[in-house]
Formats: C-alpha cells, structure tokens, sequence
C-alpha cells in the first residue's frame, strides 16, 4: 500500500471513528487513528493499537485485553488491502487527546480526532 493509501484509509478512521483492522491467522491488531501530519516523508499517523490473540482455530477465539500500546507510523508491515481494512466497529477517542501533540520543526501541526460527547 501507498503512504496516499494509508492517508485515505486512515483518514476516514479517524473521522468516522471507526477501528481498522489488521488480521492474520494467529493474531488480529485493532487501530484506534486519533491523528495524522504531514512531514517531507510523508503522512504519519498516531494510533492506539489493540492486539488479539487466538485461543483456538476457530472464528471467535480473540482473547480481549491482550495488548494496547500508542505508535506513531507511516505504514504497516505485511498490510495489503486484502488484509487491512475498515470495519463498521466504532471507538472513543482517549481523553488525553485534547492535548496538542508535539510535531518536528518541518513537519505540519497535527490533525487530532474531534473527541466525541
């Protein structure tokens, strides 16, 4: 995928508040898009990402709770359009989002997700 890929996919996320999701056969990754900014590289984006692990090899196995983390990134290692893509499940924006975020001196100022009522 494209960093313009990226930025479309991750740009209606954010807006729409709607989790994306990265899933293989073992484990599944849930990204929360609470902003972007550009930089000369490209678009790069700040999410909340929550990993699941299988407990068996059928549908519902996800174990809850596995891993949560913050990353900022550009892309995703092994995503293809066939495996990261935007699901209907909705999230709720952190409360610390709010707070500016601090961007590199050529870098634009971030674009924040608007914290729902």
């Amino acid at each position: 995928m494209t960093n313009q890929e990226y930025f479309g996919l991750f740009s209606v996320s954010m807006n729409k508040k709607k989790i994306i999701r990265y899933e293989n056969e073992n484990s599944r990754d849930d990204y929360h898009v609470y902003a972007y900014r550009y930089t000369p590289d490209g678009f790069i984006f700040f999410c909340r990402i929550e990993t699941f692990f299988r407990t068996a090899p059928n549908e519902n196995s996800w174990k809850t709770g596995s891993l949560s983390s913050f990353h900022e990134l550009s892309f995703v290692q092994g995503a293809t359009s066939d495996t990261f893509y935007l699901t209907n499940e909705t999230f709720r924006p952190a409360e610390f989002i709010q707070y500016p975020l601090i961007s590199g001196p050529e870098e634009s100022a971030w674009i924040t997700a608007d914290p729902l009522p």
